[in-house]
């Protein structure tokens, strides 16, 4: 459910459930479209289970992922929220860590048209061994 807050909240704590239950203390990558910026709660739910959000780690100013399938013409009805929805986020491991190279919103299109309404996003990471 893209549209309730709370389906939102729920569904990020079924995925933080399972990754614990699955991953132990490995390195984990999450993406996704979670319909929410930086500033709502599922954003919070993640960074406070020890996950760290790629474009903020690749030293980026905010940016916009959502266009409504009008590109650079979307004009969002509240101009003051991010509308990054679409995340990278990574969790160390314990003995391997993620390294951030790179991280951009790609704005790539051939207007009218567009693949999607959202614009992707394009992470370059490395998997580094605390061995090394």
């Amino acid at each position: 459910d893209h549209g309730s807050a709370e389906a939102r909240r729920q569904g990020s704590r079924l995925i933080l459930k399972r990754i614990a239950g699955i991953a132990g203390d490995l390195p984990v990558l999450v993406t996704g479209d979670f319909n929410a910026d930086p500033a709502f709660p599922v954003h919070h739910l993640f960074t406070g289970a020890g996950f760290g959000d790629v474009h903020t780690l690749a030293g980026n100013p905010p940016a916009r992922t959502f266009h409504r399938f009008r590109g650079e013409r979307f004009s969002p009805r509240r101009p003051d929220r991010e509308w990054r929805i679409d995340w990278v986020l990574v969790r160390d491991g314990a003995r391997d860590g993620w390294n951030v190279h790179s991280c951009e919103v790609i704005r790539d299109a051939e207007p009218p048209l567009y693949p999607s309404d959202h614009y992707p996003v394009l992470a370059v990471l490395s998997l580094e061994s605390a061995a090394r």
